[in-house]
């Protein structure tokens, strides 16, 4: 049987009675079995037990077992935290506000700092950077590396550039209004590549997706790497 992913696992707050227990989960708490067939309004506790089975299954809910006395125990079901992350968050309201905040207190220059230690963390965070001095291999981790965020990219490569294609902005609400936000992406992939990375495209400038250039098997001049860059806004 295929291990659920993540896509999987949004899916069921889109749709039907998973979707509907997750949302009675996050709104009351802890609830038996019992407890979420009454919500629901069901006729077969069995059927409940059996969208419990597969939430659990998915890592969505986990059960907690209350002794009540000396028979058996009960089970109350709660949201795991992979579920509460699938919930709709604040994160880009508050991480703007945030970047105002720091340019207006600390300037743009130390704000560029901080930009750069949070790209170092963010290397960290998805298995840091690679020894091996090969490129392609640098590449394999950071495809990796993004694929598990949920940010796939499409790599290809020319014999004087790699183009990496990002289809999805996980920052796109910020960088609207601060494009500040986009150097997080490009300095983390620049020390995972152990190469400059350009930045040449954004979706949140009416591309299909955002287009970072990277030096390949050789450096090419600026004259080349101009050249480059019209090729492929042209291709």
């Amino acid at each position: 049987m295929a291990k659920p992913t993540s896509e999987d696992s949004l899916q069921y707050l889109q749709r039907g009675p998973a979707a509907e227990i997750l949302r009675l989960l996050q709104h009351n708490g802890p609830m038996s079995a019992k407890q979420l067939q009454a919500e629901l309004g069901v006729r077969s506790l069995n059927a409940v037990r059996e969208q419990i089975s597969s939430l659990t299954a998915s890592g969505l809910i986990v059960a907690n077992a209350v002794r009540r006395g000396t028979g058996r125990p009960a089970y109350l079901y709660m949201l795991s935290d992979k579920a509460q992350a699938l919930f709709p968050k604040g994160y880009d309201v508050l991480l703007k506000l945030l970047l105002e905040e720091l340019d207006e207190q600390l300037g743009q220059e130390r704000l560029q700092q901080i930009l750069t230690g949070v790209s170092t963390r963010l290397v960290q965070h998805y298995g840091g950077q690679t020894e091996s001095a090969e490129l392609g291999q640098r590449l394999a981790v950071l495809a990796q590396a993004l694929a598990q965020r949920g940010t796939p990219i499409i790599i290809d490569e020319h014999e004087d550039a790699v183009i990496l294609h990002e289809y999805t902005c996980p920052y796109f609400n910020v960088a609207q209004e601060n494009a500040e936000v986009c150097q997080i992406e490009q300095q983390m992939m620049e020390q995972v590549l152990g190469r400059k990375a350009r930045l040449t495209q954004r979706i949140v400038d009416g591309h299909a997706g955002c287009q970072f250039v990277v030096d390949g098997l050789k450096r090419p001049s600026d004259g080349d790497a101009a050249e480059n860059d019209n090729r492929l806004q042209q291709s």
